[in-house]
Parts: C-alpha cells; structure tokens; sequence
C-alpha cells in the first residue's frame, strides 16, 4: 500500500491548498501552528498550501486531527 495522496480525482492540488489555507485561517492556525500539532513539517505544510506538492494519507490524516476536522471535510464536494 503506498502512502501518496488521497485526494479525489476531481480535486487538484490547488483547490485542496485554497481549502487548506481557508481552513487554517477560519480556526486561527498558523503555518507554525499546524506543524507543531500535526508533526507535520513546516516545509511540507508550506509546500501542500502552495500546491507544489502531493499530500501522503499519515500527513493528511495528521493535519485534519491538528485542525480538529476529519479527513473528509478537507474535501466538502466529493
């Protein structure tokens, strides 16, 4: 089993880091934030925001936990 994204298919990259941002700003969270609760590292949060960059499941995961959310509401239309 890999660890690449999750993201459904009719999601791109860009709209999961608008939805992201969104998110991060509609709870407070900054950049610093999320990587401390998240373990995620600040320069893969800055790299999924700026959607250069494709988010593995255990980052996801961890992420929407940071932002008190569940998988599936980081992708409201699918």
């Amino acid at each position: 089993m890999t660890d690449k994204l999750l993201i459904p298919q009719q999601w791109t990259r860009d709209q999961f880091a608008r939805l992201l941002k969104a998110e991060m700003i509609l709870r407070g969270v900054s950049i610093a934030k999320l990587a401390e609760k998240s373990g995620v590292s600040i320069s893969a949060i800055v790299s999924y925001r700026n959607s250069s960059r494709d988010v593995p499941l255990p980052k996801l995961v961890a992420m929407a936990r940071a932002l008190d959310m569940r998988v599936r509401d980081l992708f409201p239309d699918a």
